[in-house]
């Protein structure tokens, strides 16, 4: 794998949008502000947390569907600061309770229908639900 240079503009580019983020941002979003492929800018990111400690993991954000968590990435505020730690992933009854959440009246609904063998319940409950 090729070696990043540090005379190369995006190392110089990249940080300068990272020291305008007050929030940090993500390798993704990033890689789409300097122009370079995400792949690349992850280079960059490890020169630039490992080799120079310059930045640091600042926070994780959720994905909006499943997966890990992405790290959000800040400049260092002081030269000893650590990275933030990768929040534990989701237990099985986390799971659970939030499928049941989302999905409870309309299983609750299919069931009431079976019983009674009403088809109506099932569409009468069904106009209720949060999508």
């Amino acid at each position: 794998m090729p070696r990043v240079r540090r005379e190369q503009p995006p190392y110089k580019l990249g940080l300068r949008f990272l020291a305008e983020a007050p929030d940090g941002l993500s390798a993704a979003e990033l890689a789409a502000l300097v122009g370079i492929a995400k792949r690349n800018m992850l280079e960059y990111i490890k020169i630039w947390k490992e080799e120079d400690g310059l930045i640091r993991v600042k926070d994780w954000r959720k994905q909006k569907r499943s997966g890990d968590p992405t790290p959000v990435y800040a400049l260092k505020d002081f030269p000893d600061q650590k990275d933030k730690r990768k929040p534990a992933p989701m237990t099985e009854a986390e799971k659970q309770r939030r499928y049941r959440e989302k999905y409870g009246p309309l299983i609750r609904a299919r069931r009431r229908g079976q019983r009674t063998g009403n088809p109506k319940v099932f569409k009468m409950l069904l106009e209720g639900v949060k999508k």
